[in-house]
């Protein structure tokens, strides 16, 4: 049951008096009636608009009368915070000081006052016709407000003016909105015949607009644009999406909504932990007064919140994702915990089937099983060896089935390829290494899912991110991760893109995101300089998904890299060691020639390790590279780079130079993928026992479930003491600044106070020269000047 509160005769007080989210997490209904002498309510004071401040966490809203309150949903406190007297037109919460906000008012005008104090703060001035919306940009120092035939861009530091974007034809264009882009300096402007134009919010100088279809008019009339300013969404008096990418200008996708949707008023991105800015989900307040809530991605209806009793005029998410306003046409106002709704929607059903399995049903042929369905019951036994006996009884003639997704995933997995690739590229053998059997999740069986790869070579494109995530059991930890991103930005990854200059911005964002989680979960990953090598390729396979995308890299980092940080900051000499013991076995030539010229493990090993091949691979070659990777024990990865330089050995023993034994192993050379893992199946097989990595490698571990394991190993000692030695560097270099910028301040005050000074001295000079009436007094006065100026040395 949710909680309602009534705020007749209250200016503060607690929301809610016990937290407990309703349907469609409904966390509280907030009520302003007016009553009679018997107590008796007359009519309701409607709620008109509300804003979220920065973090999401506090609420602004604005009744018909003018009363605002701020509901602090943390602290589970509201209060009464001014009075305008009249109703407003549009309020803004979200400024650079967290206790001032914006609100238009009928007369034209925007107020600004401050919440904590309770006082006027500022008044702007200009509009001819009622303020619409008010946009604040994503640092909170600038603001536009909007009205039908005028914008202004305002400066919140000072409240001046700076800026007007004015409507000359104004009887065929009317200005729908004006709003700030996140991330980018542009602003967006939508007019009435549809046209799109950006600026610059700096000089308000156009820049581009967006080629909207002329045949058929989209009659856009709502908008939204994703955090990392990549997206833009239009909608309008149509049952069609148009998705927009604001960096190539084109259109991407048209959706195309259901029918009961004839018409989108509002729509708004929900804001997620781990996407990085890229949304997938918008909400939209359609025509029926229902707001829905889709996944533009996979054009799914996910949830909707409010019904024909409660009909909705105007809703707002938070900038956190974790609440949500709505304005009822009744006046009411709800707020929404949308964590709430999220874990209701996302409980797993309990399953129509479900299977008691043995512990030897793995591992062995031998299974022993007990099904139960609805309307049926079997129950089936069978013995290798042994002739099988079956006995059922069913109740109903009509069977009911019912598929889940990891089944259907299984079914259309075996039905994925139509033929076989050629043997000679194919992977001809399809025993299970025991040594890198696991229990996979979903249902999934690892004998199977390897005898697949093994028969193809690689995984299905369509499914590998699925099967990458069972093999490696990712248990999806989000509190803990959340914590880890919580910490902020390591400072080692400050400048990254000075080191690895990336071209998309929400690219390098995210790498910075997944790398400072990494250094915060073990203090070893702040100092490693190969690990944002290693990791670039797994960030840019999952960008959409950073959560998956740091428990891969972490999983990969535990098991793959178990022993590369033991002797730090040098090589791995132990797993270099180990490589060069098969190299003395296999390919004994092949190891002398590279004596022979000095060309150590770290020049044909380690610089493939370091990058995870993502140098000497392209993107499918990569991908099936590591379909085998992630199926075997985690000493797989050294018999590649084994198996690497023995296919090319005939081209390596023609190299004498150093500098192309470099040049080598850091390009990429004519070799097939499915080459170099037929050899490095074959070595893995004919290895003596007793240089075998597997013997020094443990078997693969997936990380613990709540919380992530401890990684430490590595020499604590060393790595605290460059830690300490980094901190010094950065506190010496803060210091120098400090004291750079203020001996520029003094230098300033000195300045302004010398030309202080000569100006009172110019005004009491003009001062005395006034004075003077007669001409004596004059010319020994001009003397006087002349001498006090050339003493001065004023002009």
């Amino acid at each position: 049951m949710h909680n309602t509160l009534e705020l007749h005769g209250k200016e503060s007080g607690q929301i809610w008096h016990r937290k407990g989210a309703g349907k469609h997490g409904l966390l509280v209904t907030v009520l302003h009636s007016i009553f009679n002498v018997a107590d008796v309510p007359l009519k309701t004071v409607h709620f008109l608009q509300a804003g979220f401040d920065r973090n999401g966490e506090r609420l602004l809203a604005v009744d018909q009368r003018g009363n605002v309150y701020v509901f602090d949903l943390i602290r589970n406190k509201f209060e009464l915070v001014h009075r305008t007297g009249t109703s407003c037109t549009a309020v803004a919460f979200n400024l650079r000081n967290p206790s001032e906000f914006l609100i238009g008012m009928p007369d034209f005008t925007v107020k600004c006052f401050d919440a904590d104090k309770k006082e006027f703060v500022a008044w702007l001035k200009g509009h001819t016709t009622p303020v619409k919306e008010i946009s604040v940009d994503s640092n909170g120092d600038f603001c536009i407000t909007t009205s039908a035939e005028i914008a202004f861009l305002w400066e919140l530091k000072t409240f001046e003016r700076k800026r007007k974007l004015t409507i000359t034809n104004k009887n065929d264009v009317c200005l729908y909105r004006a709003f700030f882009c996140p991330v980018s300096n542009y602003i967006l402007t939508c007019f009435r015949d549809d046209s799109i134009l950006v600026w610059d919010a700096r000089n308000l100088e156009f820049k581009y607009q967006l080629a909207v279809p002329e045949k058929n008019p989209p009659f856009y009339r709502a908008f939204a644009v994703t955090n990392d300013g990549g997206i833009l969404v239009c909608g309008g008096k149509s049952s069609y999406l148009q998705i927009w990418n604001l960096e190539t200008h084109k259109l991407m996708k048209i959706i195309e909504l259901p029918k009961v949707i004839k018409e989108i008023k509002e729509m708004a991105f929900l804001s997620e932990s781990f996407d990085g800015g890229s949304h997938k989900i918008i909400a939209m307040l359609c025509q029926d007064g229902i707001l829905r809530f889709a996944d533009i991605e996979t054009c799914r209806d996910l949830f909707q919140i409010g019904h024909e009793n409660d009909l909705i005029h105007h809703f707002l998410l938070s900038s956190n994702g974790k609440f949500c306003s709505c304005t009822l046409v009744s006046g009411q106002l709800h707020i929404y915990d949308l964590a709430s709704t999220w874990k209701e929607l996302n409980r797993a059903p309990s399953p129509i089937v479900r299977t008691l399995r043995s512990n030897d049903d793995c591992h062995n042929d031998t299974n022993s099983q007990i099904t139960c369905s609805k309307g049926s019951t079997t129950a089936r036994s069978s013995k290798s060896g042994a002739t099988s006996s079956t006995n059922t009884i069913t109740t109903n003639k009509l069977a009911i089935k019912k598929r889940s997704h990891s089944a259907s995933d299984r079914l259309q997995l075996k039905q994925h390829y139509a033929t076989r690739i050629s043997d000679k590229t194919s992977i001809s053998s399809s025993i299970v290494d025991q040594s890198a059997f696991r229990n996979l999740p979903e249902g999934l069986n690892f004998k199977k899912l390897y005898k697949i790869l093994r028969f193809y070579g690689e995984y299905p494109s369509k499914y590998r991110a699925f099967i990458w995530r069972c093999l490696l059991r990712l248990p999806e930890n989000h509190a803990a991760y959340a914590a880890l991103v919580e910490k902020g930005g390591h400072s080692t990854f400050a400048k990254l893109q000075e080191q690895y200059p990336l071209k998309s911005r929400k690219l390098l964002r995210i790498m910075q995101r997944v790398l400072s989680a990494l250094a915060h979960w073990s203090s070893i990953f702040g100092e490693t300089d190969f690990l944002p090598l290693l990791s670039f390729p797994f960030i840019k396979l999952f960008e959409n998904n950073q959560l998956i995308c740091f428990e891969v890299i972490a999983t990969v980092v535990f098991n793959w890299c178990q022993l590369w940080f033991m002797y730090f900051p040098n090589p791995p000499v132990n797993v270099l060691g180990m490589i060069e013991n098969l190299l003395t076995h296999h390919d004994h030539t092949l190891l002398a020639h590279f004596v022979r010229y000095k060309v150590t493990s770290q020049i044909y090993a380690w610089s493939l390790l370091e990058t995870f091949f993502s140098e000497i691979f392209n993107r499918d070659e990569w991908l099936c590279l590591f379909d085998h990777i992630f199926s075997n024990h985690p000493s797989f990865i050294l018999y590649i780079v084994t198996s690497y330089c023995i296919n090319n050995r005939s081209a390596l023993l023609r190299v004498t130079e150093l500098d192309d034994f470099k040049y080598f192993f850091h390009h990429r050379n004519p070799i097939s993928v499915q080459t170099i893992l037929t050899e490095a199946y074959r070595l893995s097989e004919v290895t003596p026992v007793d240089i075998d990595p597997k013997r020094m490698i443990e078997s693969f571990q997936p990380l613990t479930r709540a919380q992530y394991p401890v990684f430490n190993k590595y020499p604590k000692f060393i790595v605290d003491y460059q830690i300490q030695e980094k901190e010094k560097l950065r506190q010496e270099e803060m210091t120098y600044i400090r004291q750079r910028e203020l001996n520029v301040e003094m230098y300033r005050e000195r300045q302004q106070r010398r030309h202080e000074e000569e100006s009172w001295l110019r005004q009491q000079l003009n001062d005395l020269y006034s004075r003077s009436n007669s001409t004596k007094q004059k010319n020994s006065t001009n003397k006087f000047y002349n001498t006090c100026y050339e003493t001065l040395g004023l002009k």
